[in-house]
Order: C-alpha cells, then sequence, then structure tokens
C-alpha cells in the first residue's frame, strides 16, 4: 500500500477533511521500511498536515529507537510510543 492506494480511501478524506469534528485513527500496518511502502503515506503533504498525532508502535526498544529516528529525520516527531 502507498500513498496512492490511501488517497481514495474513506478514512483518507475523513483524515484530511478540515471542517470535520472528531477525530480519525489510520492504523497503517506492518513496515515502515521494506516492501510494503507504509513509509510513502508520510511523503503525503495533505496527509502530513492533517496529522494532530503519530502514535508508533513497535515489539522491542531497538525498533522503538529505530522508529522513531526513522520518523525525525523525515520531520515527523512521534507523540505517543506504545509496545506491542
Amino acid at each position: 500500500m502507498g500513498a496512492g492506494d490511501l488517497r481514495g480511501s474513506q478514512s483518507y478524506h475523513r483524515a484530511t477533511e478540515r471542517k470535520r469534528a472528531g477525530s480519525d485513527v489510520i492504523e497503517l500496518g506492518d513496515g515502515i521500511l521494506g516492501g510494503y511502502s507504509v513509509e510513502s503515506i508520510f511523503e503525503d503533504a495533505e496527509f502530513r498536515e492533517a496529522m494532530t498525532a503519530l502514535i508508533f508502535c513497535a515489539s522491542d526498544y531497538v525498533r522503538r529507537v529505530g522508529g522513531i529516528e526513522l520518523f525525525r529525520r523525515r520531520g515527523i516527531e512521534v507523540d505517543l510510543v506504545g509496545v506491542q
């Protein structure tokens, strides 16, 4: 799944619609690295602008630290870190 795939979804449209009250949570699943192309979603400027918080989950300390660093390199701060 890439940014183009997500762009047509209802979740994407709700997340990027500024006038809508409430919250939407989009779970991106596996892989900020690798073949799933989840990282391409964060390259979408409209999506990043609409994002108010990023919750990042990883199964161990090394993955959590590495994931946070990958987001920082993109200029994205992680707001909450969860443990799987």
